[in-house]
C-alpha cells in the first residue's frame, strides 16, 4: 500500500492524520475534539477526579489502611471518611495553580511557557487539562509534546517563544557572568588588602602596594606564560607571581586607561 493509499483510507475511516513537521512520520488520532480554556473549571474538575477515582497518588488506599488504628483510637466510620475526604479534596486543589498556568498559556499561545509545564512528565494533571481542552494528543516523546504545542500555537508563534526563550536565557546568563565576575573581583581585592608586604621598608596591604606601583607609573605589562612583569617608562620592574595580584593590575591599568 502507498502512503497516498494508507492516508485516503485514513479519511475514509475519518480517522485524522497529522504529520511530524520535521521526519514526515504520520500520527493518527492525534486530535479529538477539543474544548475551550473557557470551560477551564469543569474541565479541571473532570481531569482531577479521574485521577482521584483510580486513587493514582495513593492516598485512599494509604488511608482506609488505618481505618481499623483510627477505630480504636475513638473514631467512627462517619469521622474516618470525613478526613479522607478531606484529605482527597486537598488533591483536588493541589494542582490548581499550575493547571491555571496550563489555562493562561493556552489562552495566549504561549509555546514556551506549554513547553516548560508540559515537558516534565510527572505533571499528569497538567499533561492531561492540555489534552481534554485543547484536544491534542501529546504522545509519549517530547518530539509529538513539541508538535502538539505547535498545531496549538502555531509553528511561526511556537519559534517566535523559541527565539525569545533563548534570547532571554542568554541575557539572564551574561547577567549570572557579570555579576559572578564582580563578587570575585571583591573577593579577590579582600584578600589583597587582608595580606601584608613589606615595600620601602615598612608592612602594607598587598592591594595598597599594587595601588601604589600603578600611581608611580608601572603600567607596562610583559607576560608570557608564568612570567609576569610590570615595569615603568625607566625600565625598572617588580616580578609578579600571584594570579590574584596579576588580575588586579590588568583591571586596575584598564580602568586607568578608560
Amino acid at each position: 500500500m502507498t502512503l497516498t493509499q494508507y492516508i485516503l483510507n485514513l479519511n475514509k475511516s475519518k480517522k485524522p492524520v497529522q504529520v511530524h513537521s520535521k521526519t514526515g512520520k504520520i500520527f493518527t488520532q492525534m486530535r479529538e475534539e477539543g474544548k475551550s480554556p473557557d470551560d477551564f473549571e469543569s474541565v479541571y474538575s473532570e481531569v482531577v477526579e479521574e485521577f482521584i477515582k483510580k486513587d493514582f497518588w495513593g492516598t485512599k488506599e494509604k488511608l482506609e489502611g488505618q481505618r481499623e488504628y483510627a477505630k480504636q483510637q475513638g473514631m467512627s466510620d462517619k469521622e474516618i471518611d470525613k478526613k479522607i475526604e478531606e484529605a482527597l479534596n486537598n488533591e483536588r486543589n493541589m494542582f490548581k495553580k499550575s493547571a491555571e498556568r496550563i489555562n493562561t498559556a493556552i489562552k495566549e499561545k504561549s509555546g514556551t511557557n506549554l513547553w516548560i509545564s508540559l515537558s516534565n512528565t510527572d505533571n499528569k494533571v497538567s499533561r492531561k487539562l492540555f489534552e481534554k481542552l485543547t484536544g491534542e494528543n501529546i504522545g509519549k516523546t517530547q518530539a509529538s509534546l513539541k508538535e502538539a504545542i505547535k498545531r496549538v500555537v502555531g509553528e511561526e508563534k511556537y519559534n517566535k517563544d523559541l527565539e525569545e526563550k533563548e534570547k532571554n536565557y542568554k541575557e539572564e546568563r551574561a547577567k549570572k557572568d557579570e555579576e559572578y565576575k564582580q563578587y570575585q573581583y571583591e573577593r579577590d581585592e579582600k584578600k589583597l588588602e587582608n595580606t601584608e608586604v613589606r615595600a620601602n621598608g615598612k608592612l602594607t596591604s598587598v592591594k595598597a602596594f599594587l595601588d601604589q606601583i600603578i600611581e608611580e607609573g608601572y603600567a607596562n605589562i610583559d607576560a608570557n606564560g608564568r612570567k609576569f612583569n610590570i615595569s615603568n617608562d625607566k625600565g625598572q620592574a617588580y616580578s609578579i607571581k600571584n594570579k590574584i595580584e596579576k588580575d588586579y593590575l590588568r583591571r586596575k591599568l584598564l580602568e586607568v586607561k578608560q
